[in-house]
């Protein structure tokens, strides 16, 4: 499956849970909405979803993580050593060379200049990018799945909400329901002892 494939099935996903999420809050019934908000949540929702569309389609702060955490480890000395015997054992046979030119007097031995500071070699630069584009993308790996999952908290908790508005609403109504039977049926009994009474 190609990135861009990927990238945009991974959206539909999170644009997919923020449907829901807005089937749940039914903005269209907007007394309802203001009535029932949870702002606390909804933010958090909303943090998750910018975050994980931020993992898909941002680059520059993972990239930039991704390098302070190899740049913490020892694997860009590491790698700039083994380029260093590499260079070294590369060079070998021509400085024996000379050196055996300078000994016979065949050849006057180089004057030795301060050294340069050591290149990236190649080992460097094949890889130190792919620990990069592996650790950016294990970076952008973790933010999405945690995004995912934490809309998917929120979209839980949104729902146990509602559903302990609902409860309370219906016990609030029957007991409202309750109380108005009892008004009547003592009413009735007054009415009975009032006739009784003047009987």
């Amino acid at each position: 499956m190609e990135a861009a494939t990927l990238i945009k099935a991974l959206t539909a996903l999170l644009l997919a849970g923020a449907g829901l999420y807005l089937l749940i809050l039914r903005p269209w019934r907007l007394e309802r909405l203001v009535r029932g908000r949870v702002p606390s949540v909804d933010g958090l929702f909303l943090l998750a979803l910018v975050m994980g569309l931020a993992s898909l389609h941002s680059g520059p702060p993972f990239e930039q993580v991704a390098l302070r955490m190899v740049e913490y480890t020892e694997l860009p000395e590491t790698l700039m050593e083994v380029d260093l015997q590499i260079e070294a054992i590369e060079q070998w046979p021509q400085q024996v060379w000379s050196d055996l030119m300078a000994r016979v007097g065949w050849d006057d031995p180089e004057p030795r200049l301060q050294p340069e500071p050591p290149e990236p070699g190649w080992v460097t630069e094949t890889v130190l990018p792919s620990v990069l584009a592996v650790i950016e993308t294990i970076l952008r790996g973790f933010v999405y799945w945690g995004s995912l999952v934490l809309m998917a908290v929120c979209l839980a908790v949104r729902l146990a909400i509602g559903l302990v508005r609902s409860v309370r609403n219906k016990s609030g109504r029957a007991n409202e329901q309750n109380l108005e039977a009892e008004v009547s049926r003592l009413e009735e009994k007054i009415a009975i002892l009032e006739t009784k009474l003047v009987d």
